[in-house]
């Protein structure tokens, strides 16, 4: 694949901790990545959300992906409602699972919060080649 296309995913994450799960999206944490407070959370697990739009331009030769250091370190992944299992590597094919309006939740549990707090979220769009 060739003709890489970034984007980051640096804010506009919602932060929420068993106390914020009953709040308005207003009264939630919204923060950053990487999210350097997570570290002294007291909460036994917290939920990334963020909320993006498909990428334009995009054609049926495109690959999109989502690549972040919290995917390996979640319990749980949801996109768009749908579970997705945990990779082993840092990143998802996010390509046939994208909506006009997007949004992705990844639980954290306290052990990976250290690990966490240091991860970063984008979106990379590459162009498939065809290999003979």
């Amino acid at each position: 694949m060739t003709d890489i296309h970034t984007i980051r995913l640096h804010a506009a994450w919602k932060r929420m901790d068993e106390c914020d799960l009953a709040k308005s999206d207003s009264e939630q944490h919204s923060v950053s990545l990487p999210d350097g407070s997570l570290a002294s959370c007291g909460a036994s697990t917290v939920t990334y959300q963020r909320r993006f739009n498909r990428p334009t331009g995009l054609s049926e030769s495109m690959v999109v992906q989502l690549h972040s250091e919290l995917l390996i370190l979640g319990t749980v992944i949801r996109f768009n409602g749908e579970s997705l299992p945990v990779p082993r590597d840092p990143f998802i094919d996010l390509s046939d699972h994208l909506k006009p309006h997007n949004w992705i939740e990844i639980v954290i549990a306290r052990p990976q919060f250290q690990l966490a707090a240091t991860a970063s979220a984008k979106i990379e769009i590459q162009t498939r080649t065809n290999t003979v």
